[in-house]
């Protein structure tokens, strides 16, 4: 809902999609506005936005169903759409008490990315946690954007 807020406050149509039931009650009494339960496997939508914020949200898959996950995310988006990802910073995966991680370094994420035609990479830098606990916590941030092919 912090987000969904964010955008709606400058004007931003938004259409706001969470993976947990909870999080969706949250945003609906955080922002006011409907917000649909979904996972990003389960996109459906073509050439439907023009951007997408994935905030820390598809770090919860395992690594195998990224680049599908990036190829539904680029079918999604309007041409010359722009997406952004975040992922805790590393090269692994795994369970980490009751969720499961998908850790990206900068490597790995470009080989996830390299093998979708059509999906550039804009930008990519590593920022650190903001939580006062986890300030040693490194995330990757990525910018991809559609491009035209012809």
């Amino acid at each position: 809902g912090r987000d969904t807020k964010y955008f709606l406050q400058r004007g931003f149509r938004v259409h706001a999609v969470d993976g947990s039931a909870k999080m969706c009650r949250i945003t609906e009494k955080h922002t006011g506005m409907k917000a649909e339960q979904m996972l990003f496997e389960q996109l459906a939508a073509e050439e439907k936005y023009d951007a997408i914020w994935a905030c820390a949200s598809i770090l919860h898959v395992k690594k195998t169903e990224l680049k599908d996950i990036f190829h539904k995310m680029y079918l999604a988006l309007k041409p010359d759409g722009i997406f952004y990802a975040s992922f805790k910073y590393g090269d692994s995966e795994g369970m980490v008490g009751e969720r499961y991680f998908t850790n990206l370094d900068e490597n790995t994420a470009s080989n996830i990315l390299s093998g979708i035609k059509g999906l550039r990479m804009e930008k990519e830098w590593i920022s650190f946690d903001k939580r006062p606990k986890r300030r040693e916590e490194k995330w990757l941030n990525i910018i991809c954007r559609r491009v035209d092919l012809s």
